[in-house]
């Protein structure tokens, strides 16, 4: 299915984010995993759907993992909003 040469730039282009990640694993929370997730999802699909030969089809689950590693590494939080007491 692939040829040798796109196994080793795949592993290039993840690789990285993916180390940058797991660097970083005590600062994910559950919804970056979620982003994971979509980002696995996405991927899986441009596998299925895309062309063999372009590696640009993984562009996408790229884009959210490398937004998920930077979330993490700058200890990004949603803000809870708060309730009213009164």
């Amino acid at each position: 299915m692939f040829a040798e040469d796109e196994v080793y730039l795949a592993a290039v282009m993840f690789g990285p984010i993916v180390l940058w990640l797991v660097h970083n694993r005590t600062s994910v929370d559950e919804r970056h995993v979620g982003l994971i997730c979509a980002a696995i999802g996405v991927s899986a699909l441009s596998i299925c759907f895309g062309l063999e030969s372009e590696l640009r089809r993984h562009i996408p689950a790229l884009a959210v993992l490398l937004y998920v590693a930077v979330a993490a590494h700058s200890g990004w939080r949603v803000p809870v909003p708060r309730t009213s007491t009164a």
